[in-house]
């Protein structure tokens, strides 16, 4: 199914922590799809947020113990450079099936300006269609990346006129 659809699947979390043979399998697979030039489908396995930010510091702070990285350089580029997968662009857009309003410790750091979409479906039953209104919910939004929009900009000028 992955070949036929020219989908490339990678493992991200702490994969060492497998079972040896679940990790070759793993492997063997991102090797026999690495080539495929479609969708990249992660899957998280031994997978958690704060375990990936906890591992990413632990790294960095060695770096700068062994003066490969200067505590002056570290800035949010220089700490992506540390999660278990900094290529992969952030996601745009998230989506809790289960009626669920959280992110669940998943990818606390990459999702920090992705659009939330939260369905009451569950997921063995969000299909096609569900799929399909959470892109034409994600489209309406405008994307703001934690500014304001240009009418919650004139309203914070306004306020701060009569101060």
């Amino acid at each position: 199914m992955l070949m036929d659809n020219g989908v490339r699947l990678m493992g991200l979390g702490r994969l060492e922590d497998l079972p040896e043979r679940s990790l070759k399998e793993l492997r063997k697979t991102e090797v026999i799809t690495g080539e495929n030039d479609g969708m990249l489908l992660r899957i998280a396995l031994s997978y958690g947020s704060r375990t990936e930010l906890g591992d990413a510091a632990r790294r960095l702070a060695l770096d700068v113990k062994e003066g490969i990285v200067s505590a002056d350089e570290i800035d949010h580029e220089t700490l992506r450079a540390y999660l278990y997968d900094p290529l992969t662009p952030d996601p745009d857009l998230m989506i809790r099936t289960a009626g669920e309003k959280r992110l669940s410790n998943f990818l606390l750091w990459q999702s920090s300006y992705s659009e939330l979409y939260v369905t009451e479906k569950c997921w063995p039953d969000f299909r096609q269609e569900e799929l399909l209104a959470a892109f034409k919910d994600y489209a309406r939004r405008t994307r703001k990346y934690g500014g304001l929009s240009d009418t919650g900009k004139e309203a914070v000028q306004e306020e701060g006129a009569g101060a």
